[in-house]
């Protein structure tokens, strides 16, 4: 059976709106990983919104300090890529304004992300 997860659940489209555009990812869950790429993904696609405030534990041992100066590589733009071991703390925001225009077009793109790797079924 399917079971509700975090990119089930998730506004991918509003993604960057606060407070829910803080993120804890346990990267052993697959839908944790699914969340990761996508954050990878637009984070290189959207030019207004960037990852902030990354805090990366290369184990799932929160007791361990944190990797430094720790960017996601463009590889983990594939869940299948990311490795499922590490916990990833970050947040999503938008640092400069945009038209509607814009943020329509970066909303259908994101919407195309969770259509293509998360199932999505919407007529947008």
């Amino acid at each position: 059976g399917e079971i509700l997860g975090l990119p089930v659940i998730l506004d991918f489209r509003g993604v960057h709106v606060g407070p829910w555009n803080r993120f804890h990812l346990d990267l052993r869950m697959a839908d944790h990983r699914v969340v990761c790429s996508f954050l990878v993904s637009m984070n290189a696609a959207e030019q207004a919104c960037n990852l902030e405030g990354i805090v990366f534990h290369n184990t799932n041992n929160h007791d361990r300090k944190p990797v430094g100066n720790w960017v996601p590589p463009a590889t983990w733009a594939k869940a299948k890529d990311i490795p499922a071991m590490g916990i990833l703390q970050c947040g999503y925001v938008m640092h400069q304004k945009v038209t509607d225009k814009e943020l329509n077009a970066m909303k259908d793109a994101r919407g195309k992300f969770a259509r293509v790797e998360v199932g999505w079924v919407s007529n947008k």
